[in-house]
């Protein structure tokens, strides 16, 4: 038996709709893989989905994903960007209003989630996703 993988991570250029793509498949068949039943796969790949779309709206160019599955817990998401950062996050209860709608689901999600500027420019964002890793079957 193989030992399941604690990370993955890419880096590819925002506006590359092709490679988010396949970053999104890559992510669902990463926790597809090795995550419990109990777990939200489909919200974890949805968080994915909102916060590479939030990059290509407010800095499209170089981006940096990477998935962290801790021995217990919740799979970690961090996502970085090189852009202006943020001054202020604004979510929206409105659902017609489409500023903030993505941060909205996000936090609706993941367990917790942090988003600052970075202090070298860019905004870094960390999200523990609704996934938790399926224990080792006893042999």
């Amino acid at each position: 038996m193989s030992s399941p993988r604690s990370s993955i991570e890419w880096q590819f250029r925002a506006d590359d709709a092709i490679d988010a793509l396949r970053m999104r498949a890559a992510v669902r068949a990463f926790f597809v893989a090795e995550a419990d039943d109990a777990s939200d796969v489909d919200g974890a790949v949805l968080v994915f989905g909102e916060l590479v779309a939030n990059v290509v709206r407010h800095a499209p160019g170089a981006i940096s994903v990477r998935i962290e599955w801790p021995a217990a817990g919740p799979a970690m998401m961090y996502v970085d960007d090189w852009g202006p950062g943020v001054c202020s996050v604004q979510t929206s209860d409105d659902p017609m209003r489409e500023s903030g709608r993505g941060i909205a689901i996000v936090r609706a999600l993941a367990r917790d989630l942090h988003i600052a500027s970075a202090p070298i420019g860019g905004t870094h964002v960390s999200a523990a996703l609704p996934v938790d890793r399926r224990r080792p079957s006893a042999a």
